[in-house]
Parts: structure tokens; sequence; C-alpha cells
């Protein structure tokens, strides 16, 4: 599970697929305190019913979460696996199949999770990472 900073920020600015997640069993997420500080991962169990997490970005309380989608959620948003034939592309061009495509967008993302994540917002939002927010 990718925990750096880079898919941290990517998945912050999720917006409403961020604000509008509803915590399973499974997924992973990191606290973010009051003072801004981050708790490590955090994964979900079957008692979490916690009021103390918001997972709104303004939520102005002690702490909120943000979900770090995993790569099978991921897959799961664009339709499963049949979508792997349609990534097949994104894949190569991350160098697991030494492809390289012209406008190397794909080569800034440094693990699945931000390669899926990206897949994700192009195709069901048609936005790109342009480092600092999805445009």
């Amino acid at each position: 599970m990718d925990t750096r900073e880079t898919y941290i920020k990517m998945c912050d600015r999720l917006g409403s697929m961020q604000s509008n997640w509803k915590p399973d069993v499974g997924d992973c997420f990191i606290q973010v305190y009051a003072d801004q500080s981050m708790s490590g991962q955090l994964f979900v169990s079957e008692q979490f019913d916690d009021p103390q997490y918001e997972t709104q970005p303004d939520y102005k309380g002690s702490k909120r979460a943000i979900w770090l989608p995993r790569q099978d959620r991921l897959q799961e948003m664009c339709g499963g696996f049949s979508m792997v034939f349609k990534f097949n592309p994104w894949g190569m061009v991350t160098g697991l199949f030494h492809h390289i495509d012209e406008d190397e967008y794909y080569f800034n993302f440094n693990s699945m999770e931000q390669l899926w994540l990206a897949f994700v917002m192009k195709e069901k939002h048609n936005k790109v990472w342009d480092g600092a927010k999805w445009e």
C-alpha cells in the first residue's frame, strides 16, 4: 500500500470522491490532526463507528481521515477486471514492458496505486494530476 506523500496528496484532493467515501472493512486511511500532522497508515476494521473521524476536508474537529484507495478498489471503480485490458497500455508506459509514450505523463507515478488512481481520474472524470491538483 502506497503511503508516500505524493499518493496522500493525490487522494486528499479527490474532491467528491474523497468526501463520499463510505468506510469499508480493509480500507486504508491516514489521520490528519488539527495541527496538520499525520498518523501512520490505519485500516478500517469492523468497529469503524468512531464519530470523531470525518472524511470532509473542511472538518474543524481534532482529526479527519484521508482515504487511500487500494488498487483493488480503484480497479472496481473502473469496472473491475475487464478494465485491465484498457489499462494495459498504461502499465506498458510505466516501464513494465519498456514501452515509451510520447507525452510521458504516466512516468510521473511511482506506485501502482498512483498509476491506477490517475487512470480512474482520467477515465471517469477526465482529469489529470499536475503534481499539486487534479485538472
